[in-house]
């Protein structure tokens, strides 16, 4: 019965795509013809559940021995009735010590769900219900785990028909766990975490932070961390009942770690997205029109990092930082200045200073953006809170300050954020990603997963005050997701920029009476729009699903028997070789 729900997961995506969930060694592994003499154990006696599980029964035996046999591929293998069993495999026999059960080992690199019935609470399929689901996971030799996990009642065929089951893909790699999920209705399912277990992790007893995220929020939830001498295993727990749907993704980190698991409103010094200014000196704005500031990741587990601040030409500014020692880093690339040309401008001309816009702030440091309202008042349109730059994460928080609304339905936040497909014209409160492809439903819900179309432009507006509008461009092409949450009630709207690299790279449009204003600046840094030739303004028919040249021209000629006019006739990605750019099939 622990075995369960694995079992039951894997006869899930076989009825879905095919495949096997029980299977002889050789099917999986690259048994060598001479394990197979008559002189060593029969290796065709093991098989391998679910993909996971190495199973080796006992099938002929002397009496009295307490020992026996048995093959193991490459890679540490755990039994998964005695955690503290770990067998180096070496594509050769290994000895195995007879058992009250069937010797099982999980593989290197899997991760499955596992409901203990070391206690034989569990007795009928009706028992799995009631009792949370562990995650077991063996970390191959690159720390690298994964699995699957599929919640239904099991009773009736309606909860398939209807999508009311829930299925997670789940990778575990880099100290963090994701639970990736589409298709069905997250929520539907009741059945609750026990804990994540990490075997012969004892390269972790050092961990001693873990947090998890929901779908809906970036504020973290803190999780239990414990380690077993014994067994050399790390235990992650819910503080709480938490079910499956609730997990976005798990992180867990120890001294030297990044810390994704510390929130605001907890100790600074531990925080992994602020720095402080480099001997504590904040620049004289006054008259200057660019600086530069040195950072220091407070929490000493980040590399440092240049920062450069000014005007890139009038009425636009530009931040931008990177590391400060790039030895023995990752290419970062970058938007080319082909498409969006960020070579500096000519700024001799501009005679306003950077303490017109500008305030910095240290311990930790923080960029706030303002205008002048009067000679002597000033009003925050922007603030930079903070942000985490890594190789792979590249995560940016910011503050726009609106106009207050009486309620969330009324607020009108930011808007932009392109392309995407919504029926609301200013941003709610959710998830916004970018990644282009096409899906087959991209009206956007504000939920993952993402509902990214054909265009990425990270570039937003707001209004702030009458007469008063704020643009802004993170030059970014890697994939992405912006979390939006919106206080109606103060005009703030917290915005989270998380992509896979790339550099901090932003633009601000400042000072603007008018979107109008804002557009033309903004023209000024990515260039206009191309001029469509006149061709394009007609009807162009286009369709899904030409399988040949004949099918288009049967498409024309039925425009011209029935004197239909026709500008333009186009194929769709039919024409390619497996959808791959550059491919005619």
């Amino acid at each position: 019965m622990q075995y369960l729900r694995l079992l039951y997961t894997c006869m899930f995506e076989v009825s879905d795509s095919g495949g096997t969930c029980v299977d002889p060694v050789h099917f999986r592994y690259g048994v060598a013809a001479d394990k197979y003499k008559a002189s060593l154990p029969d290796v065709t006696t093991q098989f391998i559940a679910a993909g996971s599980l190495l199973v080796s029964p006992i099938m002929n035996m002397t009496n009295g021995a307490n020992s026996f046999q048995a093959y193991f591929p490459q890679g540490q293998w755990v039994n998964m009735a005695d955690w503290t069993e770990v067998i180096n495999g070496t594509d050769d026999y290994t000895t195995l010590q007879v058992r009250d059960t069937v010797n099982v080992h999980l593989a290197p690199g899997a991760l499955i769900p596992f409901q203990d019935n070391s206690d034989m609470s569990i007795m009928t399929t009706t028992d799995t219900f009631k009792k949370p689901i562990k995650l077991v996971a063996n970390r191959d030799a690159n720390g690298v785990a994964g699995g699957s996990l599929m919640l239904d009642q099991g009773s009736s065929r309606a909860e398939m028909d209807n999508l009311n089951y829930e299925y997670y893909d789940i990778s575990l790699q880099a100290k963090s766990l994701q639970f990736n999920g589409a298709g069905f209705n997250k929520g539907t399912q009741p059945h609750l975490l026990d804990e994540i277990v990490l075997l012969n992790a004892g390269d972790l007893e050092y961990i001693t932070t873990a947090c998890y995220y929901s779908p809906t929020s970036l504020t973290a939830t803190t999780m239990q961390v414990s380690w077993d001498p014994k067994t050399k295993a790390l235990h992650i727990a819910p503080m709480s009942a938490t079910k499956f749907s609730d997990i976005l993704n798990i992180y867990y980190s120890g001294k030297g770690d990044v810390n994704l698991c510390t929130n605001a409103s907890q100790s600074q010094q531990s925080h992994s997205f602020n720095y402080n200014i480099e001997g504590g000196v904040i620049p004289n704005l006054t008259n200057a029109k660019q600086v530069q500031v040195n950072l220091t990741h407070m929490a000493g587990t980040l590399d440092d990092v240049t920062l450069d601040l000014g005007f890139f030409d009038q009425g636009i500014l530009n931040v931008r930082w990177t590391w400060r020692n790039k030895t023995g880093k990752r290419h970062v690339t970058k938007v080319p200045d082909t498409l969006v040309n960020t070579t500096a401008r000519d700024t001799s001309a501009i005679t306003e200073t950077l303490s017109q816009y500008v305030e910095i702030r240290d311990k930790p440091f923080k960029l706030i953006f303002k205008r002048r309202v009067t000679a002597t008042k000033y009003e925050n349109v922007l603030s930079l809170e903070g942000f985490l730059y890594d190789e792979y994460l590249n995560w940016v928080n910011l503050v726009a300050n609106a106009q207050p609304s009486s309620s969330e339905d009324t607020f009108r936040g930011i808007f932009g954020l392109g392309e995407r497909a919504s029926t609301d014209f200013f941003f709610k409160t959710g998830v916004y990603s970018m990644w282009n492809k096409d899906i087959d439903n991209p009206t956007e819900n504000g939920k993952l997963p993402g509902k990214e179309v054909y265009g990425t432009h990270p570039f937003y507006m707001y209004k702030h005050a009458q007469n008063s509008w704020m643009g802004v461009y993170h030059n970014l092409g890697q994939a992405q997701d912006w979390w939006v949450s919106n206080d109606y009630k103060s005009g703030n709207v917290s915005i989270s920029q998380i992509s896979t690299g790339g550099y901090g790279d932003i633009y601000l449009f400042l000072n603007a009476q008018s979107p109008e204003n804002i557009i033309s600046k903004y023209f000024n840094l990515v260039g206009t729009p191309v001029l469509t030739p006149q061709w394009a303004l007609g009807w162009n028919q286009c369709k899904w699903c030409y399988l040949s040249l004949a099918d288009v021209n049967a498409s024309m000629q039925g425009y011209l028997d029935n004197g239909i006019p026709l500008d333009t006739q186009w194929v769709d990605i039919d024409y390619m070789q497996d959808y791959k750019d550059f491919t005619v099939n």
